[in-house]
């Protein structure tokens, strides 16, 4: 209720109302008070009206703002409830049977007279039963004269594949074309069920559901359908929330022949845009590191090879559920240039691989899938589109763990890391392979695998960063220059960047000095690095590029494989093992998280820790001279390295 209290101290008339049930999250509180700052009962009353009109408003733009947001999310739940079904059957199975559901439950409503006359019995494969026909009331939503003509179409059609479902699907586009929610209360049922959420009839979810089964229902476009048949079934207008309510133009049903209707609603001439459009907004809008764009531009690649460039409106949930589900089919290593240059398609690779053979990983169809909504996502954002189709798709077994592991990695143990560094690789091994490496001998080869796993437990940076080094990355510098130190603070640095060829990093928080720890110098890093500048070498290591454009791909393998052979081989523990032991050594050696954030290169926790421009490379530096390094027996790294 609402209305004027007098205060019982100051005698003041204060204001009070209540907040409706559904806004008391949002709002905060229960009820509304406050002082109208007057004693006075008739300016009271017009300040009380007033403010009772102010709240109303806003309670009216709350109500507003849900109903968007069921409008929004119901293309999400639809989408999620198809890709469950789809789970134990195909996608197009899947559509075809829920229309056909809806085409039989409008045909059963035209009497027992006209499904015996019309011999719909052979359309739907069979008789009703005797409760079919118990008070069914006429569903009206094709005319008289149209209905004989529906139910042979249907009849004659689905008899051939390349046309199966056009008949069922006419119908379900004339229920979405006359906004009749109620004919599919069971399939709205469905999604309440499969999505676990309420869905109230009449509410405003309810019919954002209802429009968004049937748009999806009407647009999808099954494998088997053939051109003829794609031409004369338009795709149905995928309309913003805030027009949800607007009604839809009558158009005449689809004919049965390859005959062009009318194109589909957009809702803005950017909608028009081909998808490739898209991606290059993207790139301008978004300015992605050159990895993330080879990665979001071969998902676009894939899905134009799939789908052709389809105009951003037109594209539909269902169309990226259809892509989830091929690429999940796919091959791995397969490149469609090689495809073009055999004169194969994408699909037909897809096909022919069907049985046996290495498949796409979860984490790989993960980032196919994240490209493609990081494109609508802006594009929403950017009013191109109203929604974005992909938002919320999930994948079947990724996990935020690597690569849709479900082992968990964990950070080697002190007694692991004192075993590592006292294995043959470090302390004098029988040669340069990873077999050799991992027997005792007489030999210690100062190369790649020697000095990342070192670099790693001194400075916590990642394998890619250490891998890509340039040699001009590399200088000696006294970073007591321009401080207020005047005993000199020398340092070999390594500065991580993506600005050489070839190069990348994963975030801003990545570009740092990285500093070269004393202990290294003394092992002979400073003379490996002068070896290789004489010799000619750009690069710190001898890595080759990859395939998956990494320098330290077959590297990370060697690594693991000799940590198997002379650590432990717990699929736990990988070479990354060694970063999660470095952050948490720098936390038990007293350096500042955020001082061993900004060394290992970690992007802030909070807003606070991104102000300013961070500490000095000097006071880096000197946290980094507290880490504990004793569990390396740096005697006899140096003996075994002839220092």
């Amino acid at each position: 209720m609402s209305g004027l209290t007098i205060h019982p101290r100051s005698s003041r008339l204060w204001f009070r109302m209540v907040v409706p049930k559904r806004h008391r999250v949002r709002i905060g509180k229960r009820e509304i008070t406050f002082s109208l700052g007057t004693t006075d009962p008739i300016a009271a009353r017009v300040l009380h009206a007033a403010a009772k009109a102010k709240w109303r408003k806003v309670f009216d733009d709350l109500d507003r703002e849900r109903e968007a947001d069921d409008c929004a999310r119901a293309p999400k739940l639809v989408a999620n409830t198809m890709a469950a079904l789809a789970k134990s059957n195909t996608l197009d199975d899947v559509v075809f049977a829920l229309c056909k559901f809806i085409a039989f439950r409008v045909v059963t409503s035209w009497g027992p007279g006209f499904y015996a006359a019309s011999d719909a019995a052979h359309a739907f494969g069979g008789q009703p039963d005797d409760a079919t026909w118990v008070d069914n009331s006429e569903i009206d939503v094709i005319q008289s004269a149209d209905r004989p003509g529906i139910v042979v179409t249907i009849e004659t059609l689905e008899r051939t594949a390349r046309t199966q479902g056009i008949g069922h699907r006419r119908i379900v586009a004339r229920i979405l074309e006359q906004r009749r929610w109620d004919l599919v209360e069971p399939e709205v049922l469905l999604v309440e069920s499969t999505a676990d959420v309420a869905i109230v009839k009449g509410s405003v979810l309810h019919q954002a559901v209802a429009e968004a089964l049937l748009t999806a229902l009407t647009n999808h476009r099954p494998r088997v359908w053939d051109d003829a048949t794609l031409a004369a079934f338009p795709l149905a207008a995928v309309r913003s929330p805030e027009n949800i309510d607007a009604p839809r133009e009558a158009a005449p049903l689809p004919p049965a022949s390859g005959v062009s209707l009318r194109p589909p609603e957009v809702t803005n001439d950017r909608a028009r845009s081909p998808l490739s459009a898209g991606l290059a907004h993207w790139r301008v809008m978004q300015q992605p590191r050159p990895q993330s764009y080879r990665e979001v531009a071969r998902a676009v690649e894939r899905f134009i090879a799939l789908f052709g460039d389809l105009p951003v409106g037109e594209i539909t949930d269902l169309n990226i559920i259809s892509y989830r589900e091929l690429i999940a089919r796919m091959p791995t290593n397969l490149q469609l240039s090689k495809l073009t240059a055999a004169g194969q398609t994408l699909q037909q690779a897809i096909d022919e691989g069907e049985v046996g053979g290495n498949r796409l990983s979860p984490g790989s169809i993960k980032k196919d899938i994240g490209g493609l909504q990081a494109i609508l996502g802006l594009l929403e954002a950017e009013k191109w589109v109203p929604v974005n189709v992909a938002s919320g798709l999930r994948i079947a077994g990724y996990s935020k763990r690597k690569q849709g592991s479900t082992i968990e990695r964990q950070p080697f143990t002190r007694e692991m890391m004192v075993t590592l560094f006292v294995s043959p690789m470090f302390t004098g091994c029988l040669g340069q392979g990873v077999a050799e490496r991992s027997r005792a001998g007489s030999f210690v080869h100062q190369d790649a695998l020697y000095w990342i796993p070192l670099l790693e437990a001194t400075c916590g940076a990642r394998l890619e960063e250490l891998g890509q080094t340039l040699l001009a990355d590399i200088r000696v510098a006294n970073l007591a220059l321009g401080t207020h130190r005047k005993k000199p603070f020398w340092r070999t640095v390594s500065n991580i960047t993506d600005a050489g060829p070839d190069q990348h990093i994963k975030s801003d928080a990545s570009k740092r000095p990285l500093f070269i720890h004393p202990q290294l110098i003394d092992l002979g890093f400073n003379d490996y690095v002068t070896r290789r500048r004489e010799a000619g070498a750009t690069r710190l290591f001898d890595l080759t590029w990859s395939t998956n454009e990494k320098w330290t791909k077959e590297l990370s393998r060697q690594l693991n494989r000799y940590i198997d052979a002379t650590v432990t081989e717990d699929p736990r523990y990988v070479f990354y093992s060694l970063r999660h032991e470095w952050k948490d050594r720098a936390d038990n050696s007293g350096i500042h998280p955020k001082f061993a954030d900004r060394i290992s290169g970690s992007a802030p926790p909070s807003v606070g820790w991104k102000y300013g421009k961070g500490a000095s490379p000097l006071k880096l530096a000197m946290e980094l001279d507290k880490l504990d390094v004793s569990f390396i027996d740096w005697p006899r790294l140096m003996t075994a390295a002839g220092r």
